[in-house]
């Protein structure tokens, strides 16, 4: 991951990506890893959601997964995951879409996204749970 000065965000709803053109490689972190990314808060925040690591500053026991995605490729993500993208190639595009519906988010996940920080929630996005 050298040289990449990505940083994990989040969203408090599920989410879609779908690659139209290029290839991206995405870094994935359940929930779970909350306390290790450090993330930036408070709500008001106009960083907050946003890991204060860079992806080589994450601790070396981070729970991550990667996945590369080429075009036509679809990535479904749970609310509480952690997410980065990196472009692999110029002119990438992609459609991302979050969903509404947080009904189908694991109680689990809600209680790990509030015990982690002030820095989301669901009635930002004027959603409720």
């Amino acid at each position: 991951m050298a040289g990449n000065i990505e940083v994990m965000t989040v969203d408090a709803s599920r989410s879609t990506t779908i690659v139209m053109r290029g290839r991206k490689r995405y870094i994935l972190a359940p929930s779970t890893e909350c306390s290790k990314l450090k993330i930036l808060g408070p709500k008001s925040h106009p960083s907050a959601g946003y890991s204060s690591l860079t992806l080589d500053e994450l601790p070396k026991d981070t729970a991550i997964n990667e996945v590369v995605l080429q075009a036509g490729d679809a990535l479904l993500l749970p609310a509480g995951w952690f997410y980065s993208s990196i472009g692999l190639n110029q002119g990438n595009k992609e459609c991302r879409a979050l969903s509404e519906d947080v009904e189908g988010t694991p109680q689990a996940n809600r209680q790990l996204i509030s015990e982690c920080g002030d820095f989301m929630s669901p009635s930002d996005w004027g959603l409720s749970w």
